[in-house]
């Protein structure tokens, strides 16, 4: 994702039981390292790790050990054949199927012989015990990240912030090339209420953009997963705040709060390291250079009842959609409304599309995917009569945007994320097409978007038979995001094995899964608080300034991070006066696990790296309330 900055914490200390042993087992003397899933796993799953190597090849009769909390051996195994080498120190690997492993407990891998190894501590137990407490951490996550009087003291000692947005005033979309600011912000007339929201990512900039995405997954998670305590409010604060940026009585979108990079004499959000609290303490007046970081703008879309960007559109329509059939009872009827006003106003012909300010933070090029999912989530919303048009117009809307989709739109390899909710939105298509019968007579049929989820699962399965450590997204040249693409993969192979009745792809989605708590050449997961390896500098102001940079309490739990990217687009630099420097001493601790000209940092400078975002954590909310039921 193309972001230049960070966001914030949640408060509670959970799955750090053990950090002490691990530690002290990292510190062990040993020549190979063991990968695996650091939170833990199912019993009845498979359970694979996979062992760097210094040595070309191990004996052939080299084994493996699992040991118990007391230090028995309760299995053994050999390590089969050498695989691929990862870089110039670990020159081969192999596969340590563990699977024979059912019983509950806590336990660790050791490699005897030439190339002695011992893993990170794991558990074996049941999905509510491993994954519940994930769930919890991404909710905490966003209560952290929240803006206006409505925040949550308990966490990183939140105070109210940018009071200021509650009468915002509006602007017409800035000017900048490149992230400078090149014409100063042109006032459109009238104040808006914008406050509220979620801050993006270590900034504290909002954006409708990703607020949509989120709170499409959150309602989802509401939905299909459960009952949860605190998701559902959660999900009700975003929608909250997306109906004050979505103006329903005069249709006119806010898209945006806050002049993110300055120019023209402006100092912008990102041009300042701080908690957010502070900005309300400045004191300023218009013609300061710091006046727009008080007294932020609520950046206007258009002129009332002017069209939406699509991608705006369609992501708030299947929002306001989900918030009418799941939601809060007394927001339901506004949602409705709003969702159907919103889609209806959708541009068709977009010379270009808006998501933020600058476009290269969010530099969207697509859009049916967006359309496809606003439409199928108002054709369920009309099946309950929510909606003043029919269902099976939604529903052909709908087939007709999978159809551009399919045809054009995907053309270039994604995986679901904000920038592609397409397989999310096939897969709520499949579900709508069988309830209908699978009509002949519309732009798809159901094959066809199982034609097209299998063809992006099957090319993530051919990625990751590639990758001694199961990764389904190539490492370079492709650059950033690798964790928001492995989550995305994970989440479509488990919707699409449950909405297939299959079991197809569950190994892909495992993989992927295990490659994102742990099972990587790092050796570390990035999601704060999983395993006994976590990103600890996180490019977040908050959590930056009002964290500890320790791996202890209090930690912003939940928070994941952009993980490895491009090596040569990997940027360290020197921390500001106003930031903590972390790590203390500069070291990078994982510098000797980069490889396949990738790079992962954990410093808090490295915005590419170790920056968390609120559309990387949502779809993990749907990935472990999966894993807990």
């Amino acid at each position: 994702m193309t972001k230049v900055f960070t966001g914030v914490l949640g408060g509670r200390s959970v799955l750090l039981a053990g950090v002490a042993t691990a530690l002290a087992l990292c510190q062990a003397a040993t020549a190979g390292e063991i990968r695996l899933n650091q939170v833990g796993y199912l019993t009845g799953e498979a359970k694979v790790a996979t062992l760097m190597s210094r040595e070309a090849a191990l004996p052939a009769d080299t084994r493996f050990t699992v040991e118990d909390a007391d230090g028995t051996t309760v299995l053994k195994g050999r390590v089969g054949k050498a695989g691929a080498g990862w870089n110039e120190k670990f020159v081969s690997t192999y596969q340590l199927d563990f699977s024979g492993l059912t019983e509950p407990g806590l336990y660790r891998l050791r490699v005897a012989g030439a190339d002695p190894s011992v893993s990170p501590e794991f558990r074996v137990g049941d999905g509510a015990a491993l994954y519940g407490p994930l769930v919890d951490n991404a909710i905490a996550f966003y209560r952290a990240q929240r803006d206006g009087p409505g925040v949550d003291p308990e966490i990183l000692d939140r105070e109210p912030s940018h009071l200021t947005d509650a009468t915002a005033k509006a602007f017409a979309p800035l000017s900048y090339k490149g992230y400078r600011l090149v014409a100063k912000p042109e006032a459109v007339g009238g104040r808006r209420d914008v406050s509220g929201g979620w801050f993006d990512a270590g900034d504290y900039l909002k954006f409708v953009a990703t607020a949509s995405f989120v709170d499409t997954a959150l309602y989802l998670a509401v939905r299909d997963r459960g009952p949860w305590p605190k998701l559902l409010d959660e999900a009700a604060f975003g929608s909250d705040w997306l109906m004050k940026m979505w103006d329903d009585e005069t249709r006119t979108l806010f898209y945006q709060v806050g002049l993110g990079d300055g120019g023209v004499g402006l100092v912008g959000d990102h041009d300042l390291w701080r908690l957010p609290q502070a900005d309300d303490k400045l004191s300023v007046k218009p013609g300061d250079a710091a006046y727009y970081v008080k007294f932020r703008p609520a950046l206007r879309a258009g002129k009332p009842g002017s069209p939406v960007s699509p991608n705006l559109a369609g992501r708030l329509a299947s929002s306001f959609a989900l918030c009418a059939m799941v939601g809060r009872e007394a927001d339901r009827e506004m949602c409705a409304a709003a969702a159907e006003h919103v889609y209806a106003l959708a541009d068709r012909k977009p010379k270009a599309l808006l998501a933020a300010s600058p476009h290269d933070y969010y530099p969207e090029d697509n859009f049916a995917d967006d359309l496809e999912l606003g439409a199928v989530e108002l054709h369920f919303l009309a099946k309950i009569g929510g909606t003043e048009k029919s269902a099976d117009f939604y529903l052909r809307e709908a087939a007709r945007w999978a159809r551009v989709h399919i045809d054009g739109g995907s053309s270039t390899w994604q995986t679901l994320d904000m920038f592609d909710v397409g397989p999310l939105a096939h897969i709520e298509l499949m579900r709508a097409l069988e309830a209908a019968g699978d009509p002949q007579d519309l732009a798809v049929t159901r094959a066809d978007l199982v034609r097209d989820v299998e063809n992006q699962l099957k090319r993530a399965e051919r990625q990751a038979a590639r990758d001694p450590f199961r990764s389904g997204w190539a490492y370079a040249p492709k650059g950033w995001d690798h964790v928001q693409h492995l989550v995305g993969l994970t989440v479509t192979a488990m919707l699409f094995d449950e909405e297939t009745g299959k079991q197809r792809f569950a190994a892909l989605a495992q993989d992927q899964r295990d490659w994102l708590l742990g099972r990587n050449a790092w050796g570390t997961s990035f999601v704060v608080g999983a395993g006994t390896t976590f990103p600890r500098c996180l490019h977040h102001q908050i959590a930056n300034l009002a964290g500890n940079l320790a791996g202890k309490p209090p930690l912003l739990l939940g928070a994941v991070v952009a993980g490895p990217g491009a090596a040569s687009e990997v940027e360290v630099s020197e921390p500001s006066d106003e930031q903590r420097r972390c790590p203390a001493g500069g070291k990078d601790r994982f510098r000797a696990f980069d490889g396949e000209k990738a790079r992962y940092v954990d410093d808090a400078t490295s915005w590419s790296t170790s920056e968390p975002a609120i559309d990387y954590v949502a779809l993990t909310v749907i990935l472990f309330a999966t894993m807990a039921r």
